[in-house]
C-alpha cells in the first residue's frame, strides 16, 4: 500500500520531468540546427516529397519520406503503453514513465505543425504544451486542493431546474449538432467553440455562484496562455 501511494506521486513527477526535458530538448535542437527552415522542411510544408531517398542530418529522410520527430514520440508512447499494460518484468515503471514522458514531449513539440499543416512555430504548440505541463503539476502537487474543491462544489447549493434543463433538454444537443454540421471552416468552428465555452462558464457561474472567483481566474489564465505564445511565435516568424 505504501509503495502504491509513493508511485502515485513519484511516477507522475517522472513523467512530467521527462516530458519537459523531451519537449525543451527537441525544440532547442531544432532551433540550433535550423531544421525547420531547410529545403526539405519547405518541400514537406508544400506537400511535396524530397528529391533524395536517404539523408541523415538536420532532417531525416528515409525512402524519400521526411521523418518528423513526432513519429518517434508516438513510437515511444506506444512502447510505454504496451509495457504498462502487460506489466513486463524486464522494464520498470520508472523507465516506462520516462519513455512515455519523452515520447509525449516529442509529439507535443510538433502538434502545432500537424494542426496548421506545416507551421512549426505555431502558437498552438506553446499553448497546448503549457496546458499539459500545468495538468501534470496539478496532478502532482494540487491533488488535495482539487479534491477539496470538488467536495465543496458538490456540497454547494445548486439549481436543480437549471441542471435538469441543460442535461435533459435534447433541443440544445440537436442545436449544437446542427451548428457543427453547418460550420465547416476552421475559423467558424473556432468561433463556435469559443461561444460555447463562454456560454458554459456563464451557466456554471449561475449554478455555483460561490465559485465565481475560480471561473473568472481560470478565464484570465486561459486567455493569458493563448496570448503569450502568439507573441513568441510572431518573434520566431520574424527571425525566419
Amino acid at each position: 500500500m505504501k509503495e502504491d501511494n509513493k508511485n502515485t506521486k513519484q511516477l507522475p513527477f517522472i513523467i512530467a520531468i521527462s516530458y519537459l526535458t523531451g519537449l525543451i530538448g527537441i525544440r532547442l535542437a531544432v532551433l540550433i540546427a535550423g531544421s525547420a527552415n531547410t529545403q526539405f522542411a519547405k518541400v514537406a510544408q508544400m506537400g511535396g516529397k524530397p528529391d533524395q531517398a536517404f539523408s541523415i542530418g538536420r532532417n531525416i529522410i528515409l525512402f524519400g519520406h521526411h521523418i518528423h520527430h513526432f513519429y518517434i514520440g508516438i513510437l515511444l508512447i506506444c512502447i510505454s503503453g504496451w509495457f504498462a499494460i502487460v506489466e513486463s518484468k524486464f522494464i520498470s515503471k520508472k523507465t516506462t514513465a520516462i519513455l512515455y514522458g519523452v515520447g509525449l514531449g516529442l509529439f507535443l513539440d510538433e502538434i502545432g505543425l500537424l494542426l496548421t499543416w506545416g507551421n512549426y512555430f505555431s502558437g498552438v504548440t506553446y499553448t497546448l504544451s503549457i496546458l499539459i505541463f500545468g495538468l501534470f503539476i496539478n496532478i502532482i502537487y494540487f491533488h488535495r486542493f482539487w479534491k477539496s474543491l470538488k467536495d465543496d462544489l458538490f456540497s454547494t447549493h445548486s439549481h436543480p431546474s437549471i441542471e435538469s434543463f441543460l442535461l435533459k433538454n435534447e433541443n440544445i444537443i440537436n442545436l449544437i449538432d446542427l451548428f457543427s454540421q453547418k460550420t465547416s471552416q476552421t475559423k467558424q468552428v473556432g468561433l463556435l467553440f469559443s461561444a460555447i465555452i463562454y456560454f458554459s462558464l456563464a451557466i456554471l457561474i449561475l449554478i455555483y455562484p460561490k465559485f465565481i472567483r475560480y471561473w473568472i481566474g481560470g478565464l484570465f489564465i486561459t486567455h493569458g496562455l493563448l496570448v503569450f505564445p502568439r507573441v513568441t511565435a510572431g518573434q520566431n516568424g520574424d527571425k525566419s
